[in-house]
Order: C-alpha cells, then sequence, then structure tokens
C-alpha cells in the first residue's frame, strides 16, 4: 500500500510555551522593600528629633548654669577665693606651731624636788622631723639625785633617749649637769594641743 504524503507548503502555527512569572516572589520583594523604606525613614526622622531635643536640652542647661552663676556675685566669689587661701596659710602655721607647754608639764610632774633646771632651749630635729631635742642644763644636790632622775625619765613615755652629761661640782657644792632628751613632735604640736584643752 502506497502511503500518501500531504505535503503543504503554509506552515503551520505552533504554540509556543511563554514562562509564567511568578507573581508572588515579585510581590514579596516589593514588600519588604517598602517596608525598608518605611523603616528607614522612621529612623531617619526619630533621629532628627533626637537630636533637636537633646540641643534643646543643652541651651536649657546653659540658660540654668548661667543663672546659677549670676546667683553667686563676682565680689563674693573673689572674697571667697581669698578667704580660702587665708585658711590653709593658716592652718600650715598651725600645723608648724610648736607648743612648750605640754614639755613643761611633764617636767613638772616627774621632776624631783633635789632637781634644779636653769637653761632650756630646743629645735626641731634634722635627723628626724617627727621629733623635738631638747636641752637643759640644771643642778641637783647628788649624783644619787640624778641617777633617780634618769630612772624617771627612762620610764616616762613621752621622753625619749635622756641623756644626763658634763657633770662638774659648782661652788655652791651642787652638780651642774647638762640634759638632753627628744620628744615627739606630736606631743608638742600646737594644733593637738588646742584639741586638747577642749577636750578637757
Amino acid at each position: 500500500m502506497d502511503q500518501e504524503f500531504q505535503t503543504s507548503f503554509i506552515p503551520k502555527k505552533t504554540e509556543t510555551v511563554k514562562p509564567k512569572r511568578s507573581g508572588s516572589s515579585f510581590g514579596l520583594i516589593n514588600t519588604i522593600s517598602f517596608v525598608l523604606l518605611i523603616m528607614s525613614i522612621i529612623m531617619a526622622g526619630g533621629v532628627y528629633f533626637y537630636r533637636d531635643n537633646l540641643a534643646t536640652r543643652v541651651q536649657e542647661m546653659q540658660v540654668s548654669l548661667n543663672r546659677a552663676r549670676n546667683i553667686f556675685e563676682p565680689s563674693l566669689l573673689e572674697e571667697l577665693r581669698i578667704l580660702d587661701k587665708r585658711m590653709k596659710a593658716a592652718r600650715e602655721i598651725l600645723q608648724g606651731h610648736i607648743a612648750v607647754s605640754p614639755i613643761f608639764n611633764i617636767l613638772q610632774e616627774t621632776t624631783l624636788p633635789n632637781i634644779r633646771y636653769i637653761n632650756f632651749q630646743y629645735e626641731l630635729s634634722l635627723a628626724n622631723p617627727n621629733l623635738v631635742q631638747v636641752s637643759m642644763t640644771g643642778e641637783a644636790t647628788s649624783y644619787d639625785a640624778i641617777t633617780l632622775q634618769a630612772d624617771l625619765f627612762n620610764r616616762n613615755r613621752f621622753i625619749r633617749n635622756p641623756i644626763f652629761s658634763n657633770f662638774s661640782l659648782n661652788r655652791n657644792g651642787l652638780i651642774d649637769f647638762d640634759l638632753s632628751f627628744d620628744v615627739s613632735r606630736s606631743l608638742v604640736s600646737f594644733e593637738q594641743e588646742v584639741e586638747r584643752s577642749f577636750s578637757r
């Protein structure tokens, strides 16, 4: 059987399949972009208003500071500065001032009746600024009295390193001597002496 072939010179329409666009993915990207744009605008507005608020607060604080400065007159501030300098100078003078009356009180309490002091000198120790060196001359009725006096000084907690020296017999039959010892500077501090007198 012969097969018959039909030929035609008119091309047949072929249907082309167009890819379908995914509308849902395109819409999601647009939505996210729109949300990000809105958030950026809101954040920019928030930063602007925050900066404006800070500038306003700084201005208010500056006005408040100027009012506080105006309350205190410049002349009053200058007087207060001068007063502060004077008080600091007075404090330094008080801290450096020495009151020898505590030494005299200790000598009055510890000196034997047959010992007499003739000369009294004191100076700040060069070796130790916390000590005051006392040097005295005196006379005693006997060497035994000097020994007893040295023992009393050694027992006293305020007197340090008492040394009797340069013994000689004077024309009245009494024994001349030199005496030196140290006391703590805190004992003779004028400031502390004032505090002690107020606490009594």
